[in-house]
């Protein structure tokens, strides 16, 4: 009797299992929880060809990649920056995690270059992104290519294969404000990048405007200057000194990095104030004259660095933002 209770009893189990992993897999396919994968985002700038004058500098202010159908998004992550260009190395990249393949888009940016505003809202081709998912490592990385005039290309990228093109479209001329270009949120906290700049013309000529200038230093004697090397306000590498060329047109530059000594190395990073740098660029600009701007860097090894900009016997000194003694290197 006990046996024939027992085999009741495990039927019954049986049972409830089979009906318990029925509605776990229908529960999956319903949600399609076998369509996850793990996938990204980067925006990449491009110019029309590749020996365009025009580096394309775009910085986007905001760009969501979502699924309409369980509400995921896929957000430009906290560490990455919002500014690239054509020449640049970087890329805007977005939070790396396993959801649905997105659906839409909704992406808005500032070509600085340009100097408007564009928004792009559209669908973007499921089936067709889940098909050639299929042909796709693992790891699925998206490629959002960003081109003059409105221009935006979504690809597949893939490492050692030829990318897949998934969709093109048109970004639509937009309207926009100084503060969505000057100002970032990270963790919660609203900050202004660029102190100082009261209208997109002198936010766009911060970026973009270009000069001929040259770097020089003044160091204490026995000392000797190993490395220097410049990065603008569009995040772009401006100047290096192993590489260093006289008469060159460059952009406005954010930070130097000028590393020094003699025996111990001794590094600085001076940061420029984006407004008193930008009129001083404007004021020597107005001078007549072949004469060269000058960036001068009185560097110590005791004591904050100092710099001054120069031209025909005029001279500006610009103050760091991060003023603090040389960092000593050690072997």
């Amino acid at each position: 009797m006990k046996s024939k209770i027992l085999n009741i009893l495990n039927v019954i189990l049986v049972g409830i299992l089979a009906v318990l992993i029925i509605l776990y897999f229908t529960t999956k396919v319903k949600n399609k929880e076998n369509e996850k994968v793990m996938w990204t985002v980067e925006i990449r700038s491009f110019s029309e060809n590749s020996t365009s004058s025009n580096p394309n500098i775009i910085k986007v202010i905001n760009g969501v990649f979502y699924n309409n159908f369980n509400n995921s998004r896929k957000e430009i992550d906290n560490d990455s920056k919002d500014l690239t260009s054509s020449s640049s190395r970087e890329s805007i990249y977005f939070q790396k995690n396993t959801e649905l393949l997105p659906d839409s888009l909704n992406l808005k940016y500032f070509s600085i270059d340009e100097r408007k505003f564009y928004q792009l809202r559209t669908k973007i081709p499921y089936e067709l992104l889940k098909n050639a998912k299929k042909n796709s490592k693992d790891l699925t990385k998206l490629s959002c290519e960003i081109y003059p005039k409105g221009k935006v290309i979504l690809k597949i990228d893939q490492e050692d294969f030829p990318s897949i093109n998934i969709a093109s479209y048109r970004a639509k001329e937009t309207t926009g404000n100084l503060d969505q270009l000057i100002y970032k949120e990270s963790l919660g906290e609203k900050y202004n990048d660029y102190e100082g700049i009261e209208n997109i013309n002198d936010f766009s000529d911060l970026l973009q405007n270009k000069y001929r200038w040259i770097f020089k230093v003044d160091l204490e004697a026995g000392d000797q200057l190993l490395n220097a090397y410049a990065y603008s306000f569009a995040e772009q590498n401006i100047f290096d000194l192993k590489e260093k060329s006289l008469n060159k047109y460059e952009n406005i530059p954010k930070t130097f990095y000028v590393r020094f000594g003699n025996g111990n190395q001794y590094g600085i990073d001076y940061y420029f104030h984006p407004n008193e740098i930008l009129n001083a660029f404007r004021k020597f600009d107005k001078i007549k004259g072949t004469e060269t701007i000058t960036f001068t860097f009185k560097l110590f090894k005791n004591k904050p660095a100092e710099c001054e900009l120069s031209k025909n016997g005029q001279v500006i000194s610009l103050k760091n933002l991060v003023s603090e003694n040389p960092i000593k290197y050690v072997d």
